[in-house]
């Protein structure tokens, strides 16, 4: 019972933590002018099983600006060793109905002294998404949140090369997990 109480909790804080990354407006004229010169966005939550019986719970938003500048957040929670990790957006990519996202990890509960470096504050990620459209019988997609090779974590150049092309990550063709009770939605 108190992993679902913590479950619900997890996609509760998920959810205002998106919420909370988003600018907020009750007024018609400055709501139109929040979002001016976005010109992409995607964003995203729920979670996904990255082994059998092995949860995370996910969310994330980023915007690119007509001056190409890009902004957002992401979360990861690993329901099963309790880490999480919250950070900064700092590239995303949009192909058809894909996305793929570089980020730095601003925040972290990781310790683990084989591997010091990975999942700490600093760090670079690199995960993907797939928008496979609302109301049907495919289910969206994302990667596993990826931070190095070995021992090595990603650099700020590593995860800014991935966005310019994916297919140079070291995980590009790794297996991706369907989200559960959630969604992923991509606006090219």
């Amino acid at each position: 019972m108190s992993k679902i109480l913590n479950y619900l909790l997890i996609v509760i804080i998920a959810t205002l933590f998106i919420w909370s990354c988003q600018e907020q407006s009750t007024d018609p004229k400055e709501q139109s002018t929040l979002n001016k010169g976005v010109v992409q966005w995607a964003a995203g939550s729920g979670n996904y099983e990255i082994e059998p019986g092995v949860m995370r719970i996910f969310t994330h938003n980023a915007q690119r600006k007509e001056d190409g500048s890009v902004n957002g957040r992401f979360m990861l929670n690993n329901l099963s060793t309790d880490i999480h990790i919250i950070g900064s957006v700092l590239c995303f990519t949009i192909n058809g109905n894909e996305a793929y996202f570089g980020g730095v990890i601003e925040e972290s509960n990781y310790t683990n002294p084989d591997f010091p470096l990975l999942w700490q504050p600093g760090t670079c990620v690199y995960f993907s998404t797939v928008d496979n459209g609302e109301g049907g019988n495919t289910a969206d997609i994302i990667s596993l949140t990826f931070n190095g090779v070995g021992a090595t974590p990603f650099t700020q150049e590593d995860v800014l090369g991935f966005c310019a092309d994916p297919t140079t990550c070291p995980w590009y063709f790794y297996p991706k997990r369907e989200v559960q009770d959630g969604n992923i939605q991509i606006v090219p």
